[in-house]
């Protein structure tokens, strides 16, 4: 056993001493400047790029034996810039092949890379190899290509290193620059053979102005290299990011997967079966045709159910207070993907959010302009699950625009001016302000700062919508427009989710036109221009009765007037319901100013008819209007037949209907005072004419005319006697 020992200390005392004979040799003997001027000369020669040894070549020795290299620069001819620097090249060698006059590599490290790769405005890059001029083939030579095809030959490296270096790219085109800062690349066992383990730690910064992105980065992976085929493949890739400057905090991201490159087909594919975004768990595959000419990507992206308020948290956005407290939880997309880097279309589009599931396709047809065409649909919605928690309205004043804080911005100008889309948008099944609406459809286009959304079309409260509306911000301030028709609405229900209590009840149809411009809730009503229409059937004025108001004023005043109406109490109405029936409304307006003017309102009601005209201040939230009543009652009544009698309803949204609208009791006293006066003059008349026909000759409205203007004097004295009374 122990001469064993000795023989095997003997062989490794003559390795060792083959070893440091072989360094001081080299040391000695061979100096690796002498051939500068010969590595320079063949890169040119066998690439057309341009080698520049500016620093000492010398032998390393530690941590591996081979060529070491200083200031080594690389340019892609001797006319144009550098490509890259290095600060230190080392280029190990195997020994034992060495003492043959072999050079196979141990090892490759690099430290210090300086990189610039640059794409001008006209697409041209600054790293595409020049023509090598081709060398016309000596004659054994040619007969030798003619036997066969020279062997690529195998790579087997232990070791590829690159260390504290940095690649800048610039696309003059795009006006797009990033910088890679790479803290180690390493690639270890490099074969041609075998695949072999890389990892990277990186990190990626956007260098335009404003930009602040900062992804830093880990990844492990392995890769084949087959270089007869032309074909790489990344397999077990795992990717570490965490994502900066986009959001006001990092986004932490890993990817799991594989990856291929086939050169000679120009294609290239991925199959990621893992990524996870922030709470965003997802997988994908893509592949790409014609990837190095004109690539054709194809594939599809899909997420597991996730938490979207989570995501908002962790991507610091403002958070959603939702009414339903679970709304925003149940997330789910699954989308297929096909297209070009200018074109992208997403068909077919599936996304769940909670109960309601998005589909139908989706093309970004410009990607540049990020123009998007879209034919969507949604089954079922509840959009009152998604408004805010701020506390509700319940008031007859809030109404949408109205409640809006005043300086508010409403219209996202500069998104709007940005956008360009056309597309359509269904939604079978959808509540509105417990307003249940379906069969919804819209078409919307948008281009240059003008938004239309037209064909509006939707059935609500036993009734139909219809209309389109503007927005148009080209200008200095946006410009809307709005035609919607209302037809065969409960008005009841539709009022239902901005007042307390019922208000106008009954079968409607509204049609509306008007146009504004503004930004906030104020100068949008103050500039509304417009006209309305309101037809209502078998409604109800809640909380108010007009017949009744004229009734009860009637009861107080017509016992001075008893000998005008001698059975008043009999003749007036009695047991009137606490509502204004409304059998037939019609009103036409005018907007303008934030002031809505209806010169005539006419409708029939249970005791009569209506008739008037006011104002709705949509500003101040209040109304003024002046009604006539008019009671059947009076229908048989020589002098009180077909009168109007006054009441008055002013009053703010938020006060309760009942105190609105009181009777005219002055104007009631002068209508009666004014009848009265003509039922006694005619009266008065007949008996005088009566006793003066019967003394002369004349005719009988002869002495009626005379005799009225005998009487006019005495007549007017003994009313106004009265009046004092």
């Amino acid at each position: 056993m122990g001469r064993i020992i000795k023989i095997l200390a003997s062989v490794a005392g003559v390795v060792l001493g083959l070893v440091v004979a072989l360094v001081i040799f080299l040391e000695l003997f061979i100096d690796p400047n002498d051939y500068r001027d010969e590595i320079g000369t063949l890169v040119r020669d066998n690439t057309g790029m341009e080698l520049k040894l500016s620093g000492d070549l010398e032998w390393s020795f530690y941590p591996v034996l081979g060529f070491e290299a200083q200031q080594v620069s690389l340019a892609m001819s001797a006319t144009t810039a550098k490509l890259l620097e290095l600060k230190t090249v080392v280029v190990g060698v195997k020994l034992i092949p060495l003492l043959s006059k072999e050079i196979q590599l141990d090892a490759l490290e690099i430290d210090g890379l300086d990189a610039t790769l640059v794409k001008n405005a006209s697409g041209e890059t600054n790293w595409t190899p020049p023509a090598v001029k081709e060398v016309s083939p000596a004659p054994d030579q040619d007969q030798k290509s003619k036997v066969g095809a020279v062997s690529i030959p195998e790579i087997s490296i232990p070791l590829v290193a690159i260390r504290n270096s940095q690649i800048k790219y610039e696309d003059q085109q795009a006006k797009q620059s990033y910088t890679v800062d790479i803290s180690a690349l390493e690639l270890q066992d490099v074969s041609t053979k075998e695949a072999f383990p890389l990892s990277l730690k990186a990190r990626i910064r956007d260098n335009a102005k404003d930009a602040k992105l900062d992804v830093n980065l880990t990844l492990a992976s392995k890769i084949s290299a087959n270089l007869a085929t032309a074909r790489y493949d990344l397999q077990d890739i795992d990717l570490d990011a965490r994502i900066s400057g986009v959001f006001d905090k990092p986004v932490d991201t890993s990817i799991k997967g594989s990856g291929s490159f086939d050169k000679k087909a120009d294609e290239a594919s991925a199959t990621l079966t893992h990524i996870q975004f922030a709470n965003v768990p997802a997988s994908a595959n893509f592949s790409v045709k014609k990837a190095s000419i004109a690539p054709a990507i194809s594939g599809q992206i899909k997420t597991e159910k996730f938490d979207l308020k989570q995501l908002l948290g962790e991507l610091s956005m403002p958070p959603l207070n939702t009414q339903d407290a679970k709304a925003l939880t149940a997330m789910q997309a699954d989308i297929k993907l096909s297209g070009t880097p200018q074109k992208i279309d997403m068909a077919p589009l599936q996304i769940k959010l909670d109960d309601s599931v998005l589909s139908g396709n989706l093309s970004i047809v410009d990607v540049a302009k990020q123009a998007l065409q879209f034919n969507l649909k949604i089954n079922k919605i509840n959009l009152d699950r998604y408004l805010s928690t701020a506390p509700r309205e319940t008031s007859a004043a809030a109404l949408p625009l109205a409640t809006a804080p005043p300086n508010t911005e409403l219209i996202p100008v500069k998104q709007l001016r940005g956008l360009t889309l056309s597309g359509t948008l269904g939604v079978d099944e959808m509540i509105l302000k417990e307003i249940p609406i379906r069969d919804v459809g819209v078409n919307i286009y948008a281009a240059n700062g003008d938004l239309k959304i037209t064909n509006i079309a939707a059935k609500l409260l036993d009734g139909s919508l219809n209309g389109d509306i503007g927005v148009d911000v080209r200008g200095a301030e946006p410009v809307l427009s709005t035609k919607i028709d209302l037809n065969n609405l409960q008005m009841g229900q539709l009022l239902k989710p901005f007042v307390s209590g019922e208000l106008l009840t009954g079968n409607s149809s509204l049609n509306l036109t008007t146009t504004t411009q503004g930004n906030d809730s104020d100068r949008l009503l103050k500039q509304a221009l417009g006209v309305m229409q309101l037809d209502l059937v078998d409604g109800l004025l809640h909380g108010v009765n007009l017949n009744e108001l004229v009734v009860n004023a009637l009861n107080e005043r017509l016992g001075n007037f008893a000998a005008l109406v001698p059975d008043y109490q009999n003749k007036l109405p009695k047991a009137l319901k606490q509502d204004t029936s409304l059998k037939q409304f019609k009103t036409q307006g005018q907007i303008a100013n934030g002031i809505v003017t209806t010169p005539n309102v006419n409708a029939d009601t249970d005791a009569g008819k209506l008739s008037g005209n006011g104002t709705i201040n949509l500003l101040e939230k209040s109304l003024d209007y002046r009604f006539g009543v008019n009671l059947t009652s009076f229908d048989d009544h020589k002098y009180l037949k077909g009168t109007a009698w006054p009441v008055h309803c002013q009053g703010k949204f938020d006060q309760p209907v009942k105190d609105w609208c009181r009777p005219d009791t002055q104007a009631i006293g002068q209508v009666l005072e004014n009848a009265s006066k003509l039922a006694l003059k005619e009266k008065a008349a007949e008996k005088i004419g009566e006793k003066l026909g019967s003394e002369g000759g004349a005719s009988k409205d002869a002495v009626k005319e005379e005799a009225k203007k005998k009487l006019n004097e005495k007549l007017n004295q003994f009313l106004n006697k009265k009046k004092e009374e």
